[in-house]
């Protein structure tokens, strides 16, 4: 009854936000601030070694989002306020869309399958590896245990999952009748990656309600519904597409990056908007450590233009705006810190020859390897036609923002283009020094956040590029349409929106699970109310008849893909890599590793010993279920039997 007591408050709380004010960019903001904040203090604790559960970052969540409540009835009620008609159909429209859709490919995938299985999705995209992490995480909150983790994903993003836990386990209560382990821990990285889509339009609020004089000597407008909705099509898709890969992360930090750009870019008649949405990029560095860089800029920028406020205006509020602002670079230095050393880890390198009594020695010297500049690894990339379409639209958009701002000087209008700036200048500088310094084409963190940085800018810029198309009209036109399906047109050939749309498909959901083909049977969620996840097996292999140990062949992607999704799934990510390393080996060299990777197995604990395989046949048909412990005991290399007789 508490998670459905908790689930109440997390989603009631930002839409009292909301009435309370009637101003979405305002709910928008406190609430990411909120967020935002009480993730840098969880990863501050964290660092500082302190333990976190379920229930603990439930109060923790629900704690930051009374104060938002608290802060939009003293603060952001002055803001300027809205019809909640205007808001359905500008801005909640879009979410309820993405949300139908979701919905409806579920519904239908349901026929041949049913409502609640997850694990046979997440181990069948072969490509999104990094669910595994995000599993890691969610089995954990799901068993009620402390949160152990060597790279935590970051405060802000973990209170989400809280939200998406929290969510499936009263789905589970009120399904079951209880709160099923494997259900709630599988489907909080599902709905988490879905949901972050879903959630995906309301980054650009702050275009939905600006309301300027779009001609000159007209009344002041808003933006047409549809001009929005292209730039919230924008960065659904790319949502959308990232979560094919498993980058969570990603679609986590679309939303702050594109609110920040946003809300500087068309300003907004929220309260302290701009401050709580760099307060919610501030935050999502710690997710995304990338950002790291962009981070430090505007703390210590921020806190040069807060002292200067202070110094001229000495209130209350800048007072308080100042102490907050300190307080995030004292509680944020830890997590930046450790983000930067693994940025410029660094190698031992001989630089040239000094001379000693005796003979000469070189001169060992250490210098950055900057694993961000070279770093491999899948992700989504700008095509030439995107780009080109991200260049003109900025530049379009450039041109609208100067003339709905007539008065605007040149200082005030690089201020509103700030961070847009900021962000190109960051990711060309990645592109450009990460092939200098590796002596190869950009490599995966900088083609990452070259995607990141361009999907943003694209977002914002497309709907205020198609109003400049035809500056003299103040509403819909021939020439908006035709600039709305270009956009359209441009996502699709470049095969973004077809990627996008392939992954929020039905049949993307594996068929009803039965004990034929469907070899993850053993793990799927059942439709009972306990379900612990420590009964279900720890990854695949496959076990011909005659054959003494497991192996990864014939299919070893395969195999490397279950085992992978099920030892995160398992809750153990770190103690349960041997496992994913011996797999792992065969797939890539194409030969049997049991011997080879036996001296790691035996530093397996003996829970994950006692977890059993799902041994399959060629064709993919399990033929039964075994513990690694009784391979390891009947196969063994021969100094391990010399160890043993000794």
């Amino acid at each position: 009854m508490s998670n459905l007591f908790y689930l109440v408050a997390f989603l009631g709380l930002p839409v009292l936000s909301y009435f309370l004010t009637r101003n979405l960019t305002w709910t928008v903001a406190v609430t990411g601030a909120a967020y935002a904040v009480g993730g840098i203090l969880i990863s501050f604790s964290i660092d500082s070694g302190v333990g976190w559960n379920l229930a603990s970052l439930q109060l923790a969540l629900l704690v930051c989002l009374v104060i938002s409540v608290v802060l939009s009835f003293f603060i952001g009620q002055p803001s300027t306020r809205f019809t909640l008609r205007h808001h359905l159909v500008s801005g909640f429209a879009p979410v309820i869309a993405v949300l139908l859709l979701v919905l409806v490919s579920r519904a239908l995938a349901a026929q041949s399958g049913n409502w609640f299985t997850a694990v046979g999705f997440l181990i069948q995209r072969v490509s999104a590896e990094d669910n595994a992490q995000w599993l890691d995480f969610s089995s954990q909150l799901a068993q009620g245990g402390d949160i152990v983790q060597v790279v935590p994903m970051g405060g802000p993003l973990q209170l989400f999952m809280v939200l998406m836990a929290t969510m499936m386990a009263s789905v589970s209560f009120v399904a079951f009748g209880g709160v099923n382990e494997v259900f709630v821990a599988s489907n909080t990285v599902v709905y988490a990656e879905f949901g972050l889509a879903v959630l995906a339009p309301m980054a650009l609020v702050p275009l939905m309600e600006l309301r300027r004089k779009l001609v000159p000597g007209g009344s002041r407008r808003f933006l047409p519904a549809p001009v929005v909705w292209t730039g919230m099509l924008v960065l659904v898709t790319a949502s959308l597409a990232a979560s094919g890969l498993g980058h969570l992360t990603l679609q986590f930090i679309f939303i702050p990056l594109t609110f920040w750009v946003a809300i500087f870019a068309v300003g907004s008649g929220a309260r302290y908007g701009g401050s709580l949405a760099t307060i919610g990029v501030i935050g999502s560095a710690l997710v995304w450590f990338p950002l790291t860089p962009i981070a430090l800029v505007l703390l210590y920028g921020g806190l040069i233009l807060l002292t200067g406020r202070v110094a001229r205006q000495r209130t209350f509020s800048a007072f308080v705006l100042a102490g907050v602002w300190v307080a995030m670079i004292v509680l944020t230095w830890s997590g930046f810190l450790s983000a930067l050393r693994y940025i410029t880890d660094t190698t031992t390198v001989a630089t040239g020859a000094g001379g000693f009594v005796g003979g000469i020695s070189a001169i060992a010297a250490r210098i950055p390897s900057l694993d961000l500049l070279s770093s491999q690894g899948g992700t989504e990339q700008v095509s030439p036609s995107l780009s080109i379409a991200v260049l003109i639209s900025a530049v379009l958009a450039v041109l609208f923002i100067r003339r709905i701002f007539p008065k605007a000087t040149s200082a005030a209008l690089f201020l509103r283009l700030a961070p847009a700036i900021l962000l190109a200048t960051y990711s060309i500088g990645l592109l450009l020094g990460g092939s200098w310094w590796s002596g190869a084409p950009p490599a995966y963190g900088a083609v990452k956040s070259a995607f990141l940085v361009s999907m943003v800018i694209f977002a914002v810029a497309a709907p205020l590029a198609i109003m400049e198309l035809d500056p003299r009209n103040r509403g819909r036109s021939v020439v908006r349409f035709a600039g709305i399906t270009g956009v359209i047109y441009v996502l699709a050939v470049d095969g973004l929106l077809t990627r996008a749309v392939t992954n929020a498909s039905p049949t993307r959901w594996p068929s009803e699970v039965d004990k034929t083909g469907n070899y993850w049977w053993p793990a799927e969620v059942q439709s009972i109310a306990l379900q612990p996840i420590s009964s279900i097996p720890i990854g695949c292999a496959f076990f011909e008849k005659g054959a003494v140990v497991p192996t990864a062949l014939p299919d070893g992607q395969r195999a490397y893909s279950c085992t992978r999704i099920l030892v995160g799934l398992a809750g153990q990510d770190v103690t349960g890599q041997p496992v994913i390393n011996w797999v792992k080996r065969e797939w890539l060299t194409n030969t049997a590793a049991w011997l080879e990777e036996y001296p790691e197995l035996q530093t397996l604990p003996p829970e994950i010993r006692d977890r059993k395989l799902i041994l399959m046949d060629f064709f993919n048909n399990v033929v039964g279920l075994e513990t690694i412990g009784t391979f390891m005991d009947r196969v063994k290399p021969d100094w391990a039997i010399e160890q043993e007789q000794q």
